[in-house]
């Protein structure tokens, strides 16, 4: 068991913000968050080319891969300078040019809400989430979903994924199969079964958030069956 997070890799805020080069492959990463709420399988934070695959993580409170970003902000000199009084928009991308592939997650979002189980916030260009096997993990109360772009990402490909058997128990809502905000993600042959998507929800749903653009959606090629609640 573990109090916090399984692995985390966190940029610093200086001018060399961006955490940069690492592997993490073929580990198996349980029973996470017993001491805090939000801890999750893999977080990254201000990170670039890094890997996540090959991992088997389940049983967290909240997340089984996070990548975070940052909200808006500017560099000044040879530090980052974070502004809460311009939008959604910034000017610095830190979580960029990352690979999260052919991992088996399951058990997640067990005690957590407004989460996902694979899960993207201010983060991109440039962000694969390939061939993962999402499964079997149900919201006890409130709202989630199974593969979530947060507020102001951008240029994901999200291709190959294989979600089943989510929100088959438990008391929450599979509010979207994925939610999908910002804008120029790709969306291909990921298979889809045995879900139980709230009935106002939807397979794939992309919102539009203040200043947060919301465009250059593509889908294509996916199926999906048996996913409406029952």
């Amino acid at each position: 068991a573990v109090g916090h997070t399984g692995v985390v890799v966190i940029g610093n805020d200086g001018h060399d913000f961006v955490s940069e080069g690492h592997l993490i492959r073929s580990n198996h990463i349980h029973d996470v968050g017993m001491r805090v709420g939000h801890g999750c399988g893999v977080q990254l934070m201000r990170c670039a080319h890094t890997e996540v695959s090959h991992n088997l993580i389940h049983h967290s409170p909240r997340y089984a891969v996070s990548v975070l970003g940052f909200l808006s902000a500017q560099l000044e000199g040879d530090r980052l300078v974070f502004s809460k009084s311009e939008g959604l928009q910034r000017t610095v991308r830190a979580a960029h040019d990352i690979l999260i592939c052919a991992n088996d997650v399951y058990r997640c979002n067990l005690d957590s809400q407004d989460t996902g189980v694979i899960q993207a916030y201010h983060a991109g260009p440039d962000i694969a989430v390939r061939e993962n096997y999402v499964h079997d993990s149900d919201i006890p109360f409130s709202f989630g979903t199974g593969i979530y772009l947060d507020d102001c990402c951008t240029r994901f490909t999200v291709e190959r994924n294989v979600l089943a058997r989510l929100q088959k128990g438990g008391a929450g809502s599979l509010g979207n199969l994925m939610t999908l905000k910002g804008d120029s993600h790709v969306v291909r042959k990921n298979v889809c079964r045995d879900c139980g998507v709230d009935k106002n929800g939807a397979l794939f749903c992309s919102l539009y958030l203040d200043s947060d653009s919301t465009s250059d959606l593509t889908l294509y090629q996916n199926y999906a069956e048996n996913c409406g609640k029952n």
